[in-house]
């Protein structure tokens, strides 16, 4: 950074990078009584100075500032556009051309002489992004700004400098003269603008306005210039009156006063006169006479009625004076019967479980419904219940089954075949005569309940280690199924029983070791196979699908 501080009338102090290097006499100055027209020549020296007659090399910013000693310049490597001692400043990189605008001074334009491509740059002409390369001198010439004033009056707008204005005021215009210094230009602008009536007219028959006779309603223009030398444009809402006629329709009680007439008849009468724009007027009146009314209302409500505004909470008549709909007198009398609600209760007992209004109960207990009876009012049922239950357990005894329940009937069934109920099994006690899974119904105090199943696998099982080796298959069967013996003497037998104790097999006299049974014609179902020899004897199950 290059800067000079004047340390006498013409001699300068040179300072780069903010140190001292000596005293210079620059070609030209910028002195304080006359700065309007000398030029500060940037870029020379006398040749006897330090620095010889050049300055060669860029300039990027060039600042001018009204302070005259060192101390505030010692180091402006970075010039701040807003210190107050700031009286010039041009950054060379703000555009092209010769001519740079202050921003510190905006009313300032300044010619940079000398700037053009032979003389002043050495890199070719300035660009938005180039810096000034020096090789000669760069003289700053500060101009003498302009002004002007103009007066008009015009219609509507009036177009200033590329500018058009509708109102008017004083308006002012910045730009550049001749010379490249500011010019400020000021408009006293007055805006004259056109001016518009509006006449609205209701007339008989006939209207004649700016010498034209109208006898139809309409809106009508009249063009012309008033006293500034404006267009004028008067408007006319015209109405052409004609006679009128009107119908009047009214119910009234008692009498009714029309056109200081009154009338306590129902019928139509006329009127004749005029209306209000002075044509003739024809008015019709249809009138009813009404007279006072009266009505009955007959309520049935629960707990209270309110009617009227008023709250009754007792069955009776009632009477109620007021004004119809017609304005008129009206009696309205209530026949009022107060309702009240219901209660009821209902003792019950059953077995396992009771419904009851829609729900299931399986607990003894008291219940209680809320709901509406035939009156619509509010009904409250009461439930007494009582659930019996049946003890269906069973004491096991196998193969002897018994239940504990006393006093009961009882039906002992097979659980094997589908709970199938085994013939002639009805007492507490059961003995099985086949082993298998049983289980019995209880009935007492008309409920029933059944017991769970009980297995009994020991029937008839005596000296089983004495019986022959024994193998059914196949086990299910459809229509037959083989028994395979060993050990045989002339003591075996094979029976084959229904679940519920029928033979339907019996084979007492074995010689072959295998032996098919036919069972083609059996039911499905659960079938037990006995085989003895002897004294022993043991049970097969097996199932017919």
């Amino acid at each position: 950074m290059v800067a000079f501080a004047y340390s006498s009338s013409w001699m300068k102090e040179f300072y780069i990078n903010g140190v001292f290097v000596g005293n210079v006499d620059l070609y030209g100055g910028f002195y304080a009584d006359n700065p309007p027209f000398e030029p500060m020549t940037v870029g020379g020296v006398q040749p006897s100075s330090p620095i010889g007659g050049t300055l060669d090399g860029r300039i990027e910013e060039l600042a001018v500032f009204d302070i005259g000693n060192t101390a505030e310049i010692s180091d402006l490597s970075c010039i701040d556009p807003n210190n107050p001692n700031l009286t010039l400043f041009f950054d060379f990189n703000e555009g092209s051309g010769v001519i740079a605008v202050d921003p510190i001074n905006g009313n300032d334009t300044l010619v940079m002489q000398n700037m053009n491509a032979a003389t002043a740059w050495q890199n070719g002409p300035m660009c938005g992004t180039c810096s000034a390369e020096m090789a000669n001198q760069i003289t700053v010439q500060v101009g003498q700004p302009t002004t002007s004033t103009t007066t008009v009056s015009e219609c509507v707008s009036y177009t200033w400098n590329g500018t058009a204005y509708n109102t008017s005021g004083t308006y002012t215009w910045m730009g550049t003269n001749a010379a490249g210094c500011d010019s400020t230009a000021t408009l006293n602008l007055t805006i004259l603008t056109p001016t518009t009536s509006t006449t609205t007219v209701s007339e008989c028959v006939s209207y004649t306005w700016n010498g034209t006779t109208y006898n139809t309603s309409g809106t009508y223009t009249w063009m012309g210039t008033n006293a500034a030398g404006c267009d004028s444009t008067a408007t006319l809402n015209l109405t052409i009156l004609t006679p009128t006629t009107s119908t009047t329709t009214v119910s009234e009680c008692v009498s009714y006063t029309w056109n200081g007439t009154a009338y306590n008849t129902s019928g139509t009468y006329t009127w004749m006169g005029t209306n209000a724009a002075g044509c003739d007027s024809t008015a019709t009146l249809n009138l009813t006479i009404l007279s006072p009314t009266t009505s009955t209302t007959t309520v049935s409500e629960c707990v209270s009625y309110t009617w009227n505004g008023t709250t009754y909470t007792t069955s009776g008549t009632y009477k109620w004076m007021g004004t119809n709909a017609a304005g008129c007198d009206s009696t309205a009398t209530l026949n009022l019967t107060i309702l009240t609600p219901t209660t009821s209760t209902t003792t019950v007992s059953e077995c396992v479980s009771y419904t009851w209004n829609g729900t299931a109960y399986t607990t003894s207990g008291v219940y209680t419904w809320m709901g509406t009876n035939a009156a619509g009012c509010d009904s409250t049922a009461t439930l007494n219940l009582t659930i019996n239950t049946v003890d269906a357990t069973v004491t096991d005894n196998s193969p002897t089954l018994e239940a504990n329940l006393a006093g009961a009937t009882y039906q002992w069934i097979d659980c094997g075949n589908n709970n199938a109920p085994i013939i002639g099994e009805t007492n507490q006690v059961f003995t099985a005569q086949v082993n298998g899974d049983y289980a019995v119904i209880v009935t007492t105090n008309n409920c029933s309940d059944t017991s769970a199943c009980i297995s009994v696998q020991n029937v008839g099982v005596k000296d089983v280690a004495s019986l022959p080796s024994v193998k059914v298959y196949p086990n299910p069967f459809e229509n037959e199924f083989h028994v395979e013996l060993s050990g045989l003497n002339d003591n075996t037998a094979i029976l084959v029983y229904t679940a519920d104790g029928r033979l339907v097999a019996n084979y007492t006299t074995i010689q072959d070791q295998l032996i098919t049974i036919d069972a083609a014609q059996w039911e499905s179902g659960v079938y037990f196979l006995s085989y003895n020899q002897g004294e022993a004897q043991q049970m097969i199950r097996v199932i017919k699908r």
